[in-house]
């Protein structure tokens, strides 16, 4: 019965040499190689025997750049929307004080409109206290005059975009009560508060 031929292995040729002949030639016999290690210096070139890994490192440290200058830009193009936007923000905090201390002149105002008929000329005939002791944070003074309520914001730590503007509030009598609008007010119009922007 015939036996099976064994598998060969797929023969990878190349020189070797044995020996320097009578005649100065050298033999040349070829030998095979393991087709694994053929195959893998295919697929791996970097295992090819004398050539360095160096340039491949290099490629790789420069994508690795790029995508930091990328990051970097785009961490520079938020910061330049988001900064002005948070610095409006904390402005209008600000004001909203001095809306907040307003609506004690506001009310009275009401009551002396309702007793009298007209505006009050002063703080003092609202029964307010003088205008520079009716203060916050960022408020320096409410001052009333002929019922128009105006707020200062001089204070040391009120931001210099507000420090030398008003924000100032007009009544207006329409059916037995007072409608109150933001003019003439010197502020920035960004600054005011929502009801004075609608």
């Amino acid at each position: 019965m015939p036996r099976a031929s064994e598998p060969t292995q797929a023969p990878d040729f190349s020189l070797a040499t044995d020996g320097e002949t009578a005649h100065g030639r050298r033999n040349q016999t070829w030998r095979t190689l393991p087709a694994r290690a053929s195959v893998q210096n295919v697929l791996d070139p970097r295992s090819i025997p004398g050539e360095s890994t160096m340039s491949h490192q290099r490629l790789s440290a420069g994508f690795t750049l790029i995508e930091l200058m990328i990051v970097v830009a785009i961490i520079a193009i938020l910061a330049a929307i988001a900064i002005p936007a948070y610095q409006d923000y904390l402005i209008r905090a600000q004001v909203t004080e001095g809306m907040s201390l307003a609506s004690g002149a506001k009310s009275a105002v009401w009551d002396y409109v309702s007793n009298t008929g007209v505006y009050p000329a002063s703080n003092k005939s609202a029964g307010l206290a003088p205008k520079a002791e009716i203060k916050g944070k960022y408020v320096s003074s409410v001052d009333v005059t002929g019922g128009k309520i105006s707020v200062a914001f001089q204070s040391p730590q009120a931001n210099q975009a507000i420090r030398t503007a008003l924000f100032v509030l007009s009544p207006t009598t329409a059916g037995g009560s007072i409608l109150w609008t933001c003019t003439p007010s010197t502020l920035d119009g960004k600054y005011l508060p929502t009801s004075c922007r609608q």
